[in-house]
């Protein structure tokens, strides 16, 4: 959200349904199905601005197919806007080699399926969480005027050649109010063709008027690497991923997009020198501050718990938020005797019997920093257990209230 209230973020298309016609043994009365899976969208205040893929209908090759084409959808996200309604996101420009061969399948005569759900299966995520259907995807801006989005690709961090049939990805995941956009894009480094890593990258207008592509210099022991947000300085902030003591780790670091020959710097988290833990940032304010979160204990073969952290740029400290809350927002309350006591919360399930606990909260990431130093993020607090049933559902007693699993 900008400073006007201008909301950005994707969507779904609303559910549908068509009735199961198929001879044999049914087990659903009815196909649900959608007319796409992502699409950005932008809300100023009651009027809604659909942001549309460039690529999101399917020519059928075959001339003879009573079908010429096929509405995929396509996918489009809104992942940030500026103070001048300029939006950054990303967006299907083409689709994948082996997406079009799952959607020509749907049109030809040995899919016994409705067309619709034949397409729907084929871009829902399957049991391994990948979809046959991909596409090609690349970083976009659109600027709103008089709610109306203009639309522009901004570069691919490489130049496939014209027989290549991979499926290339870039995303545009933050912005400053000079209208430079951060995220991340294939490239080959280095010009190595052998070398396709995913990396952070920034785009930035030159004297024409045209959005280029800037790659953020990575070593070859990185994996990977991508950016968050950058400030109207030119301060740009993301993540790398590397082994770090043989484990994979990704850490937090810092770039200046206005420095010749920049390098990233990987700040110090909880020690004097940079340690093992796994940190992300999310978001860097005017005033140089970070947030994002860290691990927060050293286990190796243990999955490890998370704080939400602030960096201090201008002073390099680190802090977890946890230590810098007030005692009401870690749960505790003053009583009239002037001593601090955490907040007791007593829930009644469904069969009237009363659980009484005492409040904890801990933050756990942090997603967003103002200019005020306001922080929106998330985190753990303590609720009671429930019962469910075999299906993952809450058992509810007859008054409507949750049954506990536990007194405790």
């Amino acid at each position: 959200i900008n400073d006007a209230g201008i909301k950005v973020g994707s969507m779904t298309a609303p559910e549908k349904k068509t009735k199961n016609t198929a001879t044999t043994d049914v087990a659903d009365d009815y196909w649900y199905y959608r007319d796409y899976e992502m699409r950005g969208v932008v809300k100023n205040g009651d009027t809604q601005i659909d942001l549309p893929p460039p690529y999101h209908t399917f020519v059928n090759p075959d001339t003879t197919n009573a079908i010429k084409e096929v509405k995929l959808g396509g996918w489009s996200a809104a992942t940030a806007v500026n103070n001048n309604n300029l939006v950054a996101g990303y967006a299907s420009t083409a689709i994948s080699k082996y997406g079009s061969e799952r959607v020509t399948y749907c049109l030809s005569t040995d899919n016994t399926l409705p067309l619709d759900v034949c397409v729907q299966r084929e871009q829902y995520p399957n049991t391994t969480g990948t979809r046959n259907i991909q596409y090609q995807t690349r970083a976009y801006v659109w600027q709103i005027d008089n709610d109306v989005a203009t639309g522009t690709e901004l570069p691919l961090g490489l130049t496939p050649a014209t027989d290549n049939t991979l499926t290339f990805t870039a995303q545009a995941l933050g912005l400053n109010d000079n209208g430079v956009v951060v995220g991340r894009s294939h490239v080959y480094r280095g010009g190595d063709t052998n070398n396709l890593r995913q990396d952070a990258a920034y785009w930035a207008k030159d004297t024409e008027g045209k959005y280029q592509y800037h790659w953020i210099p990575m070593v070859d022991s990185i994996s990977s690497s991508i950016a968050y947000d950058i400030n109207d300085s030119g301060i740009l902030v993301g993540s790398y991923r590397s082994y770090i003591q043989g484990y994979l780790r990704d850490k937090f670091f810092y770039f200046d997009t206005n420095q010749a020959d920049a390098t990233i710097v990987t700040p110090n988290d909880f020690a004097a020198s940079t340690t093992d833990l796994s940190s992300k940032p999310k978001d860097i304010n005017n005033k140089g501050q970070v947030v994002g979160y860290i691990e927060t204990t050293y286990d190796k073969e243990k999955p490890r718990p998370k704080a939400g952290f602030l960096y201090e740029k201008s002073t390099g400290e680190f802090s977890n938020l946890n230590n810098l809350l007030t005692c009401e927002s870690k749960g505790y309350e003053k009583g009239s005797d002037g001593n601090w006591t955490r907040h007791k919360v007593e829930f009644t399930d469904g069969t009237g019997k009363v659980l009484t606990y005492n409040s904890d909260i801990l933050v756990v990431e942090a997603t967003s920093i103002n200019e005020d130093g306001t922080i929106v993020g998330t985190a753990f607090i303590r609720k009671p257990s429930f019962q469910l049933d075999s299906n993952g559902n809450i058992i509810v007693g007859e008054n409507g209230v949750p049954l506990f699993e536990l007194s405790g």
